[in-house]
């Protein structure tokens, strides 16, 4: 048994012996193939790295890249200019002249909260007045009774400031508002005041508030024409007009032109809550 071990051992030894350099060269070959192997995995491991990172880098940029254009939404979603449309000189007796001039609001979400004017004309200009239009609102914007002397030329409005406030849908009923103050039996008629032999014209109006608000006050403005030709204009505040109140009011005008046609219309800002009465 021991010499059998013996010889099996003084083989191995000698085919060890015999194979040596080619062992060595086997195991040498191996090594490099792993070798091999190894860096090919590494490079191929550091080439995607660097790829990952440049895409997640490019990633990262794209997400904070501000890609709205701020520029065009605000244009898209902004308010569209005020449409001037007719002008108007109006004599008035004593070198005075009424300035009108017709603007439009062509936005139905956007009112103008307040707009800052003045008329000039070679040699002069007006105070400054302010107002405001609604949604989708024709105005006459005027200044009366102006004292020029010589008739004015070159008569224009000059616009100082607009604010515009954006009127959100919650809020956009109210303008059923004004078509719920009702004008009726407009008239035109001569009173002679007592003690005196001269007739005054007076223009009368019944007016109907059927909306469920009370106002401190409604302003009206009296428009007068001839033909199409806007002649005359004058305003008259009311002053408490309660919910379904209806109520005769009355308009002195000592020189009122010669018309053929007398328009009355209300003029409320509904947005604006300083204007409502609380409910009793």
């Amino acid at each position: 048994m021991t010499e059998d071990l013996m010889i099996k051992k003084l083989r191995f030894g000698r085919w060890y012996l015999g194979n040596q350099e080619k062992l060595h060269r086997m195991l040498v070959s191996f090594f490099a193939v792993l070798a091999a192997i190894l860096w090919f995995f590494a490079l191929y491991y550091f080439i995607l790295y660097i790829n990952l990172n440049q895409s997640h880098e490019i990633m990262l940029q794209e997400l904070t890249r501000d890609k709205i254009d701020y520029v065009s939404f605000h244009q898209h979603f902004a308010p569209t200019e005020l449409i001037i449309n007719k002008q108007f000189l109006i004599d008035n007796p004593a070198s005075k002249y009424d300035f009108v001039i017709e603007v439009e609001n062509s936005n139905d979400q956007w009112q103008v909260s307040n707009v800052e004017y003045y008329f000039s004309w070679d040699g002069g200009r007006t105070e400054i007045r302010n107002d405001f239009i609604l949604p989708k609102q024709k105005k006459y914007l005027f200044v009366l009774g102006e004292k020029v002397l010589g008739r004015p030329s070159n008569l224009e409005i000059i616009i100082l400031k607009i604010n515009w406030q954006r009127i959100r849908l919650p809020k956009q009923p109210r303008l059923k508002i004004l078509s719920q103050l009702e004008v009726s039996e407009v008239k035109l008629n001569y009173v002679v005041p007592e003690q005196k032999m001269i007739s005054l014209p007076k223009i009368s109006w019944l007016i109907k508030n059927n909306s469920i608000y009370s106002f401190w006050q409604v302003d009206f403005i009296i428009t007068l024409y001839q033909g199409n030709q806007l002649v005359g204009i004058n305003a008259l505040p009311v002053k408490k007009l309660w919910s379904n109140e209806e109520r005769a009011v009355e308009f002195m005008w000592p020189a009122v032109p010669v018309a053929t046609e007398i328009s009355v219309t209300p003029i409320l800002n509904v947005f604006d809550q300083s204007n409502f009465i609380s409910p009793r």
